[in-house]
């Protein structure tokens, strides 16, 4: 502008002006068009970093939903080792064992029948990664009577289920219950003396299904001494971890909580157990 400025004093010819003045006005709109391209360049730039930072967001959701995925069958796995290990079959084959060789014919074969119907269960949901409730709860009785025929008549189990649920349109990961009621049986009662009791519940509440395992035996703080298996087995462990994969896979609410039961004096009075589902 300062030399606009001079051409006008110096000049006496207005052609000279204008021409400086043409001049001026040309190189301000070039720094406009340079100012406009340069700025929609940055924006499609944006725009493109934008997109690739959301596709590589999807992507990463991807991969860990294929991890929680690989995961969740992971632990199916170790879930279902954990419930049939050697030990249990074991003892149940030597159950049927002793009973043969005592001349208990009925007994040995009704102990059988029951053993064949949890392990054909168990075998038919293995490579499913979530079954019905019905199934899982017919699973766990299978397993009671299983136990009950083994123990005789020391300890007393009620299923409690609510009448307007329909099992069969709810899924829940398969060999979930199971190993709460295994853990209330062996570690909750057995060292218990006598009126041992075994109650599941199963009712609804709003958009989800409650699952209650409720045992009257000696309480975990019992296990917590030295020298103890404690009261939480492995099989437990591996339900809570269970039940965190799949909320993450399911993007579902589901949790598990446990309630030390106290009696009027405060001693040690059982154990609670309370699944809780997202009705998808």
């Amino acid at each position: 502008m300062h030399a606009v400025l001079v051409q006008m004093l110096l000049a006496t010819n207005g052609v000279v002006v204008a021409c400086w003045m043409g001049f001026t006005i040309c190189s301000l709109l070039a720094v406009q068009m340079y100012l406009l391209v340069f700025g929609a360049v940055l924006g499609v730039v944006a725009i493109a970093e934008l997109m690739v930072w959301r596709l590589q967001g999807i992507r990463r959701k991807e991969l860990e939903a294929q991890r929680i995925k690989a995961q969740m069958v992971q632990l199916h796995d170790k879930a279902l080792r954990a419930q049939m290990n050697p030990h249990f079959l074991f003892n149940s084959l030597n159950s049927i064992k002793l009973l043969v060789q005592e001349n208990k014919q009925a007994a040995a074969l009704n102990y059988l029948g029951t053993f064949t119907k949890l392990m054909r269960g168990v075998l038919q949901n293995a490579d499913r990664p979530s079954i019905s409730l019905h199934e899982e709860l017919e699973t766990c009785k299978h397993y009671v009577a299983l136990e009950a025929l083994r123990f005789g008549k020391e300890f007393h189990c009620t299923f409690d289920i609510a009448e307007d649920l329909d099992l069969k349109l709810i899924e829940v990961p398969g060999l979930i219950i199971q190993p709460l009621i295994e853990n209330a049986i062996w570690h909750g009662l057995m060292p218990k003396e006598s009126d041992r009791q075994l109650t599941v519940k199963v009712w609804q509440n709003d958009d989800h299904v409650m699952v209650e395992v409720k045992d009257n035996g000696v309480g975990r703080r019992v296990h917590d001494k030295p020298n103890t298996n404690g009261h939480l087995s492995k099989g437990v462990g591996l339900t809570s971890a269970r039940i965190d994969t799949y909320s993450m896979l399911r993007d579902a609410d589901a949790s598990i909580t446990y309630e030390d039961l106290k009696d009027d004096r405060g001693r040690a009075a059982g154990t609670l157990a309370l699944l809780t589902f997202e009705i998808t």
